[in-house]
C-alpha cells in the first residue's frame, strides 16, 4: 500500500522492508509503523525492528542508503544479508 506524502527517504527505507510485515506473538497481524523505523501490531502492544525483504541485496542496501534511507533500517538489512550468507 502507498503511503500520500512519503519523502524519497521514506521510500528509500521502505524499498527495503517486506510488503507482509507477519503477525506479532498473540497473531495480531503487523505493519510497518508511521516512522518506517519498526513494525507494530494492529493493538499497538508488539514494536519490533521491520522485516526485511527476503530478496534484498547489497546493491539495493546502498542504493537506499543514498537515497537516505534510515540508517537502523540499513544497518538492520545489512545485518540481515549478512546472516543470510
Amino acid at each position: 500500500r502507498q503511503r500520500v506524502g512519503m519523502s524519497p527517504a521514506d521510500l528509500a527505507t521502505l524499498s527495503l522492508l517486506e510488503p507482509v510485515q507477519g503477525n506479532c506473538p498473540d497473531g495480531h497481524p503487523c505493519q510497518v509503523d508511521q516512522s518506517m523505523g519498526s513494525r507494530r501490531c494492529d493493538r499497538g502492544e508488539y514494536v519490533r525492528m521491520p522485516l526485511i525483504c527476503w530478496d534484498v541485496t547489497g546493491s539495493a542496501i546502498d542504493f537506499a542508503t543514498g537515497a537516505g534511507a534510515d540508517a537502523r533500517v540499513v544497518e538492520w538489512a545489512r545485518s540481515f544479508l549478512s546472516g543470510r550468507r
